[in-house]
């Protein structure tokens, strides 16, 4: 028998069935399946957290998984740009239409230059850059706003980091009453000055809930009651369901699937190919609970027991691809249930490779490539094309209309800027013909005589 090749601590090679193995990951963190821990905060008091999934590290698993992938980074990257246009301009609405002010506008009205004041103070338009680049990896944007010391203005504006966010747990009128960020997630925190807690807006009406809290308008008591906090947390925030705190968006399907860990396999395994002059007929696929599981219940606990018991396992594997008896029979592996009770999560996947030498995974890059695409609602020829012998046969008229019905997918995004800027505009008393606006480079026809022009939306 030839000797099994380790090819990596998440990978190995079974050279007898030409076989190649990966460990997965899963991802199933459904907001119902995770239990509230406490955090001390001080001596006296302790507050209950809710984990961001079952190890309280989701995003950080989540983001180690899409830097590995070309095709996801650039996707997000590309919608976080296009959401942000060419940045937060100000200006009014002439016959419909959108006029930028310009430095004389502004230095003739003291509240436009309150506005620019604003603007420049908190460096917006980095604000905007940071909120939509976690709205599109997380659906969601924590944005802190500070009043000034009267209590009667909006003085700054700061973007918290999502994947340092944790919500306290819902109070018995299902409110998210704090925001609870730090740095040192998933460490046990005992130190309370690793940790800030700030009030939290109504998820549903922030910008009513922030208007009573500073004194603006009645509660629901009838009465003026004005709060002694001076900063809050305004929730930027599209619910997924079953998930009140975390959302999901549609794009997580790719890692929920396993997609994009296979995606991420296929260049490690390529690189082998070629190195170690190996060829793959199977491509195994084993969830990474596999073996810890496997070790629990057989008491292996020594680093040389757990190695031989992997390369029993793998043997077994071989064995079973190889045997003639075995012809025709099905292989018996674990699995679990998702948490919806809807679908089989087999802990072992083989899938045969169909072989041409010089070409292994190509096709399976394709399609890696075009389900990422396909979740992300972008066409691969807006950036970029899906390697493949045809290539691109877009014109470009065809990539002008893409780039253009992208483009009118970031409304959704940029109207929630527009509500949390148009509710600062209220609360400071700016210029009621004051309009924000974010604009679109839009591609032009040669005829026209410009290569871009920008349109405000």
């Amino acid at each position: 028998m030839e000797k099994e090749v380790i090819i990596g601590t998440k990978a190995a090679y079974l050279p007898g069935v030409k076989a190649a193995i990966t460990m997965s990951k899963d991802f199933f963190y459904e907001d119902k399946d995770i239990k509230a821990k406490p955090l001390s905060v001080d001596d006296n008091n302790e507050i209950e957290y809710i984990p961001w999934g079952p190890d309280n590290i989701n995003p950080n698993n989540i983001i180690e998984i899409v830097e590995k992938n070309p095709v996801a980074s650039a996707l997000l990257e590309f919608k976080t740009e296009l959401a942000y246009g060419s940045g937060i301009k100000i200006g009014r609405k002439i016959d419909g239409n959108f006029v930028e002010y310009d430095e004389d506008d502004i230095s003739a009205n003291e509240k436009l230059q309150q506005v620019k004041e604003f603007i420049e103070d908190n460096n917006l338009n980095l604000q905007l850059s940071e909120s939509l680049t976690d709205i599109y990896w997380w659906s969601t944007s924590p944005i802190e706003l500070i009043a000034n010391n009267k209590g009667d203005a909006i003085t700054e504006i700061n973007t918290k980091e999502m994947a340092w966010t944790r919500w306290e747990k819902m109070d018995s009128k299902g409110h998210i009453n704090r925001h609870i960020y730090s740095a040192k997630w998933p460490e046990k925190i005992t130190d309370k000055k690793d940790v800030v807690l700030t009030p939290v807006l109504n998820f549903k009406k922030p910008g009513l809930d922030l208007k009573r809290r500073m004194g603006l308008k009645e509660n629901t008591k009838g009465k003026i009651d004005k709060a002694k906090e001076k900063r809050w947390i305004y929730p930027i925030h599209f619910s997924s369901p079953a998930r009140k705190y975390y959302p999901s968006p549609a794009w997580h399907s790719i890692i929920r699937s396993g997609w994009l860990d296979f995606a991420n396999d296929i260049p490690i395994f390529k690189k082998s190919l070629m190195v170690n002059n190996i060829n793959v007929k199977y491509h195994i696929e084993i969830s990474l609970d596999y073996f810890p599981r496997i070790f629990n219940e057989e008491g292996i606990t020594e680093n040389e027991d757990k190695e031989a018991r992997m390369q029993k396992e793998y043997k077994n594997i071989q064995d079973f691809l190889t045997g003639a008896k075995n012809t025709g029979k099905p292989i018996i592996t674990y699995y679990k249930i998702t948490p919806d009770g809807k679908e089989i999560v087999p802990d072992i996947k083989i899938h045969v490779i169909d072989n041409k030498v010089g070409g292994e995974y190509n096709e399976d890059s394709q399609e890696a490539a075009a389900m990422t695409y396909t979740a992300f609602r972008v066409h691969p020829n807006v950036i970029a094309v899906i390697p493949s012998k045809n290539g691109s046969n877009l014109s470009g008229s065809d990539k002008r209309e893409l780039l253009r019905i992208q483009q009118t997918f970031t409304r959704r995004v940029r109207n929630e800027w527009y509500s949390l800027l148009n509710l600062i505009k209220t609360i400071n008393k700016w210029p009621d013909n004051l309009v924000f606006s974010i604009s679109d480079i839009i591609l032009t026809t040669l005829d026209q005589g410009k290569e871009t022009e920008e349109i405000n939306m």
